[in-house]
C-alpha cells in the first residue's frame, strides 16, 4: 500500500506558498549579486584585492 498523507488546510497551503515565494526572491537576489560580481573586469577585481600604499609611506622612496 502507498503512503497516505493528511491533506493540508488552506491556511497551511497559503503558508507554504509564502515560504516558496520568499525562497524564490532570496535565490533571485543571490543570482543578481553573482551576476554583478561577474560583470566586473579582472582589473577591477585585482584593484579591490590589492593593498593600497600611498606613495610617500613606502620605505626607501623619497
Amino acid at each position: 500500500m502507498g503512503k497516505v498523507t493528511p491533506t493540508k488546510s488552506s491556511s497551511e497551503k497559503e503558508a507554504d506558498q509564502v515560504k516558496q515565494e520568499k525562497m524564490i526572491s532570496i535565490n533571485a537576489k543571490k543570482q543578481e549579486q553573482e551576476e554583478e560580481k561577474k560583470k566586473k573586469s579582472n582589473l577591477e577585481n585585482a584593484a579591490m584585492a590589492a593593498p593600497y600604499f600611498p606613495f610617500h609611506s613606502r620605505p626607501g622612496i623619497r
